[in-house]
């Protein structure tokens, strides 16, 4: 991430560095973050304004440079990423300061850079254990996993949604099948209806035809039989007169 860029310790009293460790990935901004810390050291209101313990944090785009000083002028400085959260780097600074305890004197008296080597490992493993605030903030901790909860509940609650308006299509989409049944089973009936009406009416003039040629062959049948008896003639057969006999010659 490399979030944390500089971290130091300094004496207010002569403005000298006496350890640092540049965390920055580009090495060219060491001279720049020296530059910052030793007009910070010199401000001529700093008599004024930095009081022991008292915690100060100063905007350079793009980072924040944070401050504090002790009871005997001693300086621990924390240049960090602009969005790096400033609770976090003082947690850092106060992780310093009582790490440093062991060295508190010779902080008084080195000189320039004289505690690099002593305590560039200690430096180091700060830098590393606060560089990610999720992992060294119990609060970023906790914020962390209130954002991914909510995250997923946003997650669930889009998926509700998105299963409400499937559920709607459905439901839609059910009524015009049932809107759509109801007109097909009114249609079935009415053509159920009319296939049984003409079914009716088949068979009527099937019958009818039927009652009609019955009608036409017994009425033909009734004239050929009436028509024969009236044509024919009675014969009455007589027995001829027997003629008599002749007369016999003698």
């Amino acid at each position: 991430m490399n979030n944390i860029k500089f971290i130091a310790v300094a004496r207010a009293t002569d403005k000298v560095v006496v350890c640092s460790r540049l965390t920055d990935q580009n090495s060219s901004n060491r001279d720049t973050y020296y530059d910052m810390l030793g007009k910070v050291l010199r401000a001529s209101t700093w008599a004024d304004q930095v009081k022991p313990d008292s915690r100060h944090t100063l905007e350079c785009d793009p980072n924040k440079f944070h401050f504090t000083a002790d009871s005997g002028d001693r300086v621990f400085i924390v240049i960090a990423d602009m969005a790096y959260p400033v609770r976090v780097a003082f947690e850092l600074i106060q992780k310093l300061k009582q790490q440093m305890n062991p060295y508190n004197d010779k902080v008084l008296t080195v000189q320039e850079g004289g505690l690099d080597g002593q305590c560039s490992k200690i430096l180091k493993k700060l830098a590393e254990n606060f560089d990610d605030p999720a992992k060294s903030d119990k609060l970023s901790r906790v914020q962390e996993q209130v954002a991914g909860v909510t995250s997923v509940m946003q997650d669930n609650i889009k998926t509700v949604l998105a299963s409400s308006e499937k559920l709607e299509n459905i439901e839609e989409k059910s009524d015009g099948l049932s809107q759509q049944a109801l007109v097909f089973k009114n249609q079935g009936v009415k053509l159920r209806k009319a296939m049984w009406w003409k079914n009716c009416k088949m068979k009527l003039m099937l019958a009818a035809i039927v009652i009609l040629i019955l009608t036409v062959i017994i009425v033909a049948i009734y004239l050929s039989t009436s028509g024969g008896s009236s044509d024919t003639k009675t014969v009455v057969v007589t027995n001829a007169p027997t003629p008599a006999p002749a007369p016999r010659l003698r």
